[in-house]
C-alpha cells in the first residue's frame, strides 16, 4: 500500500531541481523534520507549523510524525516526474505528489539601500543582543576577527579571507559562523542584487563546513532564502515597521543560535552599507563598543 500526500507547500526553487528522475536516500532525521540527499543536494521536509526552507517541503504534523516514525538514516528515495517517493525500511511507501502542493515563492527581491530604509533597519537592529546570543565561542581571536569584518573594505581580498576564518565555525547543524555568513551576504544580495564573493567563497565553503549549511548558503547565491527571511526582505522594501519588527523576532526563533547569529552578519551588512563599504566610528561605538580595544590592532 502506497500513502499518498498531497497537502503542502514548495519552495519555488524546487520545481526545476525536482523535475528530473533521480535517486536520493534519507539524509538526517530530526524532531519535526528530516533531509533527502540527491547527490550534492539536499531537500528539507518539515511540518507546517515551522518555516518553508529554502530547499524545503513542508507537510502535516501528523503525516510527519509517522513518516519519522518509519524511516531510518539512508532508507531510499525516488523522484520520478511529479512524484516524490520514500521508501521505508519499515511500514508503508510514501508519495509526496509535487504537483498538488502550494508552490511559495522565495526568490529574494533586491531594493535600493535608500536612506530611509538604512535607517529603519538601524534603528531596529540590536546587534549588542546578537553577540550576548551568539553560538559563537566569544575569546579575544573570535573578537579580532569581528571587529575585522567590520573594519576592512568589503570587496577585497583580506576581507574574503576573514569570511573564511568563520566557515564552519562552531557547533551544530548549521555553524555559527555560516549563520553569521548567511545573514551578512542576505544583506548584500538584498541591496546589491548579487555577490560575487559569496559565488567565489562556495568552492571553499563546500569543502569546509556540514552539508545543511552548504544547501543554504548554496540556495542564497541561487537567489532564494528561507520564508522568514523572505518576509524580512519583503519588509524591508515596504519599509514594513510592524511587519519587520514581526519577522526579526520569527529570525531569533530559528534553531538554537542561528537566528541571532544571522542577524548579528545582517547587522555587520549593514554597517557596510550604510558606510559605503566601511563602518563609520559612530556604528561601531555603537554596536561593538567591546572591540574599542582593538583599535591600535
Amino acid at each position: 500500500m502506497t500513502v499518498v500526500i498531497e497537502n503542502g507547500a514548495m519552495s519555488s526553487s524546487l520545481p526545476l531541481s525536482l523535475s528530473q528522475r533521480k535517486i536520493g536516500k534519507i539524509h538526517s532525521r530530526f524532531r519535526h523534520s528530516f533531509n533527502i540527499c540527491f547527490e550534492d543536494e539536499l531537500v528539507n521536509i518539515n511540518i507546517m507549523e515551522n518555516q518553508l526552507s529554502s530547499f524545503g517541503i513542508n507537510i502535516e504534523k501528523d503525516l510527519m510524525s509517522i513518516l519519522l516514525d518509519d524511516l531510518k538514516e539512508d532508507d531510499l528515495v525516488n523522484m520520478d516526474g511529479n512524484q516524490l517517493v520514500l521508501f521505508p525500511t519499515f511500514g508503508e511507501v510514501y508519495e509526496i505528489n509535487l504537483g498538488r502542493l502550494q508552490i511559495i515563492d522565495l526568490a529574494l527581491e533586491a531594493t535600493l539601500p535608500t536612506p530611509g530604509r538604512l535607517s529603519l533597519l538601524t534603528d531596529l537592529f540590536s546587534p549588542r543582543e546578537y553577540l550576548d546570543h551568539s553560538g559563537l565561542p566569544m575569546h579575544q581571536g573570535i573578537e579580532n576577527h569581528l571587529y575585522r569584518l567590520s573594519e576592512i573594505p568589503g570587496q577585497t581580498a583580506e576581507f574574503a579571507e576573514e569570511l573564511k576564518y568563520f566557515v564552519g565555525r562552531g557547533k551544530g547543524l548549521t555553524p555559527s559562523g555560516d549563520d553569521l555568513l548567511m545573514g551578512y551576504f542576505l544583506i548584500e544580495k538584498l541591496f546589491h542584487g548579487s555577490s560575487t564573493l559569496l559565488d567565489s567563497l562556495m568552492r571553499f565553503i563546500q569543502h569546509h563546513t556540514t552539508a545543511i549549511s552548504v544547501a543554504y548558503l548554496r540556495s542564497l547565491k541561487d537567489g532564494f532564502i528561507s520564508q522568514y527571511y523572505q518576509e524580512f526582505c519583503q519588509a524591508v522594501d515596504h519599509q514594513d515597521l510592524p511587519t519587520l519588527r514581526n519577522t526579526i523576532e520569527k529570525i531569533k526563533t530559528i534553531g538554537s543560535t542561528s537566528g541571532y547569529d544571522s542577524l548579528l552578519g545582517m547587522s555587520i551588512a549593514l554597517g557596510k552599507t550604510e558606510a559605503g563599504n566601511l563602518f563609520p566610528p559612530r556604528f561601531v561605538n555603537t554596536y561593538f563598543p567591546y572591540l574599542s580595544h582593538f583599535d591600535s590592532l
